[in-house]
């Protein structure tokens, strides 16, 4: 096995053993051969540098923005839990606590790449609901605005040259493709089986918090 460690064209320095390397992450990009993620420092003599300041930046907001986003389904679950729709209610309850997990894992990416932060003020949820399904369209659009800010974090350190950080971001792309999926196909069975209340609705808030254990 050869362990590559490298710069931007990922064939700078070779390393016959993983002993020759401080930190390493394996990721595969070609068939046969596993890379060092392409990293930019890292021999005994060597350290992992610094991560672009503004980089650094765009994730310390995107804590923020994911402990808002707990908040803001933290919210939702509240607006079910008053109308009695106990499933629903559950279901908002996971995803809070999923996006709470979301922000820990950054932070203790951050910790790993021994970069500081602060947490910063959380916005309080600011929306009005006036329907049962307002709050399931809502859900879509907010994780479609979290998608964006996502991509731009892995935008910037491909920019930036940071194949650490490209790497890392690649599983919560993956996570947005799955979380818009769920968000659609929520507000679509709605529509298709809930909207008018009585059985339907019933059968629905049921499935759903089935869904949510």
């Amino acid at each position: 096995m050869v362990w590559v460690v490298g710069n931007r064209d990922a064939r700078a320095g070779f390393f016959h053993s993983k002993d020759d390397v401080l930190t390493y992450y394996e990721i595969e990009i070609e068939p046969k051969i596993v890379f060092l993620s392409f990293i930019i420092m890292a021999n005994k003599k060597g350290h992992i540098p610094f991560m672009d300041k503004q980089l650094r930046d765009l994730i310390e907001d995107q804590i923020n923005k994911e402990l808002w986003s707990a908040y803001i389904y933290l919210d939702i679950a509240e607006f079910y839990q008053s109308k009695g729709l106990h499933g629903l209610h559950a279901w908002f309850e996971k995803q809070a606590k999923e996006e709470v997990e979301h922000a820990e894992k950054f932070m203790e990416f951050l910790h790993d790449r021994d970069e500081s932060f602060r947490l910063k003020p959380i916005d309080a949820p600011n929306k009005v609901y006036k329907d049962l399904r307002e709050p399931l369209a809502y859900q879509l659009e907010h994780e479609k605005l979290v998608t964006s800010l996502i991509l731009a974090i892995y935008a910037k350190a491909k920019e930036a040259g940071d194949p650490i950080v490209t790497h890392f971001m690649s599983w919560y792309i993956n996570e947005q493709v799955e979380e818009e999926g769920h968000s659609k196909e929520l507000l679509d069975q709605y529509d298709l089986f809930a909207k008018d209340g009585g059985l339907g609705l019933h059968e629905f808030d049921k499935d759903c918090g089935k869904a949510a254990k």
